[in-house]
This record gives C-alpha cells, sequence and structure tokens, in this order.
C-alpha cells in the first residue's frame, strides 16, 4: 500500500476535523474506494447517514460523486479511507460543503471550478448545497437561518 501520509502537511490532520466533517471526509473516501473497485456502497451510507438522523445524505452525495465522476476535467485527489491525513483536494472538497450549508454559493462555485466544466459546476452546486443542509441540519435537511 502506498504511504499517503507522507504526501501531505502534517497540519491537514483527520484529527483537527469537527466530527461532521470527518463523516463526510470518510464518506468520500469510502464512496471513491468502492467505485475504484467496482463495488456497491450506497447501503452502509445509508446506515451511517440515517443512524446520525441525515436521511437522505448518503443518496445526495452519490449523486454529487457521481456527476464530478462523470464530468471533472480533473479528477480531485481523494485517499484512502485509513490516511490520516487529508489532501489538499479533500480539504478543499470541505471547504464546499462548508461554504454550501452556509449558502456561500459562490464560494463552493470557485472550489468545484478547480475540477467541473462551468455547466456541471452550476448543477453540482445544488446538489452540494442539498447534502450540506442535509449534514449540517440532521433530520431537517433545512437551514436554521
Amino acid at each position: 500500500m502506498k504511504n499517503c501520509a507522507a504526501a501531505a502537511p502534517a497540519s491537514w490532520s483527520i484529527h483537527d476535523l469537527k466530527p461532521s466533517e470527518r463523516l463526510v471526509l470518510w464518506s468520500l473516501r469510502y464512496w471513491t474506494a468502492c467505485k475504484r473497485q467496482s463495488k456497491p456502497c450506497g447501503d452502509l451510507l445509508r446506515e451511517v447517514y440515517a443512524n446520525n438522523g441525515m436521511t437522505g445524505a448518503a443518496s445526495q452525495l452519490g449523486v454529487l460523486m457521481d456527476l464530478v465522476s462523470a464530468t471533472a476535467l480533473k479528477a480531485p485527489g481523494i485517499r484512502c479511507t485509513a490516511c490520516p491525513l487529508l489532501s489538499a483536494d479533500e480539504l478543499a472538497i470541505l471547504d464546499a460543503v462548508a461554504s454550501a450549508g452556509e449558502r456561500r454559493l459562490k464560494a463552493a462555485g470557485e472550489i468545484l471550478e478547480r475540477w467541473l466544466p462551468p455547466q456541471c459546476v452550476r448543477i453540482a452546486l445544488v446538489m452540494i448545497e442539498n447534502f450540506a443542509l442535509t449534514v449540517t441540519n440532521p433530520d431537517t435537511g433545512q437551514s436554521s437561518a
């Protein structure tokens, strides 16, 4: 197994993330690992999100990642589920989710532009906002604003 920890600054540790951020990161990594191995991943993701009161988040993430996978001009660097450090792309994706959850869609869009063509960014913004609102407001998926 490749030592992915050697490639990132030590300051980007998963241990510095909030639990909800760790869940999103693990989900990205798990989804990516399953797709690389041509294995289904939806059941476990649905169970994990449902157990955390985030019903619908797994399908929202899946649709978003399917769009990224199918249309990315450059694939984001997603590490393995065991890596203790974040890649620059993973950190950027977490920032995009946080921005979308705060309805700062321009900031989220600028991040998504690193990988997606403009017409796909518009679609991805709707998806990432729905996902972010579900993750940040469990059981409702609604903004508290």
